[in-house]
């Protein structure tokens, strides 16, 4: 358990690095993109300043072969004059027809030559014949083009300046902003680099807290649930012995409860009634009580049912077995006083056990084809030999055992006749209250047509026949409570011995 936690951490731990990792690259990644923008706006940049030397260059190159031009114009124009005044010397010389003055002519021609450059050198009228030689040259159609050439050129050289002047600026705004762009992004880099560091020192920091801590904790809850599985281990085998030693006093009191119920042999022994009883508890000790005692040539029934069942519940079912035989050996059958001792008893030993359990109770006395009836608890059913069903409520004649000190204002009795062929059933009320699948009680009435339609057969045979009715009718479902029954049918001496020889 601990290993794996341990694993599950270091796992996570090595996940947040990785994630940092990535996170550095990607700010790396973008530092050297920046930077690669900016070595090539750079290397654009001076290839834009090695354009624009080239375009001054050959500003300078057109710019003196303009010049180199027009002064071959201005020597040309010079060259052509001077011939042109040579060719009128020489026309007015070779218009004179004697030798002699020919020869004159030419010494004076030549004479005149160098007093007019001389003249002229003076004067500056040579500059300015060269001057008007010079712009007549520019005037021709070859100066024309010339020039025209030179404008284009200079025109050009303009434009390539301006472009380069502009590339030279575009330049340096590019490497400027790469500049400033790489300063930016690295200080961006930077910060984001310190920040990633600073952030993964403090995840670092905190998931290695976190991790020890988690640790710590797993350890702890590891060793909290060992001494918790060591206290579960210990409550578990206390727990058995505790259930293997309750089993063992429950069987105990089932058992004693068992032997203290009225066996068949008891049933039998009293002369002219057919007894038949049956107890069945809910769980292994029921709280249901029934007895039958023999008392002054006649008989003494008993029934109760103790609120509950259970063990506690068994041991009050046992006590009032024990008080009921004890009061009835005393030769006390009077109701009042009977009940009144019952519940006192009852009230006191409840109260020393620390329960509030408490139990309804009737007390019937039979004696010369009557019963007197004494005690609150179900109804007292009794078939007529005619077959009219008589229900005697028992609410009026007492009140429950054990719930308050005293009870003697509460108890009454009724006496009613009971003779031979007649049916009296008395129970609990686990056979009326039991349900069947679709959670309906099997309820009074249909227990009292159970007893009407097997009313005309011996006490065993009605035993038999409601139990099977009410079987029929839960079907599969669990008894939620403890059952009892008790059947009395006084009979003949014969017919009662036909009867138990043919049970036989």
């Amino acid at each position: 358990m601990r290993a794996t936690i341990r694993n599950k951490m270091i796992w996570g731990f090595s996940g947040v690095l990785l994630l940092m990792g990535v996170v550095a690259a990607i700010g790396m990644y973008a530092v050297f993109s920046l930077r690669q923008s900016a070595r090539d706006a750079t290397r654009i940049g001076g290839r834009l300043n090695a354009i624009a030397l080239e375009i001054q260059v050959h500003n300078l190159e057109a710019e003196r072969r303009v010049k180199d031009y027009l002064h071959e114009l201005k020597q040309l124009g010079a060259v052509r004059a001077r011939e042109k005044y040579l060719d009128e010397a020489n026309f007015e010389v070779s218009a004179i027809e004697s030798p002699a003055l020919k020869a004159m002519a030419i010494a004076s021609t030549a004479e005149k030559r160098e007093k007019f450059r001389a003249i002229a050198d003076e004067s500056g009228a040579y500059q300015s014949a060269l001057a008007a030689l010079v712009n007549a040259a520019e005037e021709s159609p070859e100066s024309q083009k010339a020039i025209a050439t030179r404008l284009a050129y200079e025109d050009e050289a303009k434009k390539l300046h301006d472009y380069a002047e502009d590339g030279e600026a575009a330049g340096r705004d590019a490497s400027q902003s790469s500049q400033d762009d790489i300063d930016r992004t690295s200080k961006s880099s930077v910060a984001l680099a310190f920040g990633v560091s600073l952030v993964g020192l403090l995840l670092g920091s905190t998931m290695s807290y976190k991790l020890n801590r988690a640790i710590l904790i797993a350890e702890e809850a590891s060793a909290a649930k060992s001494n918790l599985l060591a206290e579960i281990e210990r409550l578990n085998a206390q727990l058995k012995q505790d259930n293997n030693r309750m089993s063992t006093e429950l069987e105990v009191t089932r058992r004693l409860q068992q032997m203290m119920l009225p066996h068949e042999v008891d049933l039998k022994s009293f002369a002219n009634l057919d007894i038949a009883g049956h107890m069945d508890p809910a769980s292994e000790v029921g709280g249901d009580y029934y007895d039958v005692v023999h008392k002054d040539e006649g008989a003494v029934f008993c029934i109760g049912d103790v609120t509950g069942h259970g063990l506690e519940s068994g041991v009050i079912a046992i006590m009032v077995q024990t008080a009921v035989r004890t009061l009835l050996a005393s030769g006390l059958t009077e109701s009042h006083q009977f009940l009144e001792i019952l519940n006192r008893v009852i009230f006191d030993n409840t109260r020393q056990m620390n329960c509030d359990r408490n139990l309804t109770f009737s007390l019937m006395h039979y004696k010369d084809k009557h019963v007197i009836i004494s005690g609150q608890h179900e109804e007292v059913l009794i078939v007529r030999r005619n077959g009219k069903l008589e229900r005697h409520d028992t609410l009026d004649l007492g009140f429950p055992l054990g719930l308050e000190q005293n009870i003697s204002s509460f108890i009454d009795e009724r006496k009613i006749p009971l003779e031979t062929g007649d049916v009296m059933v008395v129970y609990t009320d686990g056979i009326t209250e039991a349900i069947n699948g679709a959670g309906t009680a099997y309820g009074i009435e249909r227990l009292c047509q159970s007893i009407l339609d097997s009313s005309s057969n011996p006490s065993e045979g009605i035993r038999k026949a409601v139990l099977a009715d009410l079987n029929a009718y839960i079907g599969d479902q669990r008894l939620l409570d403890d059952i009892s029954l008790l059947i009395v049918k006084p009979s003949d001496d014969h017919i009662l011995a036909m009867h138990r020889n043919a049970a036989r």
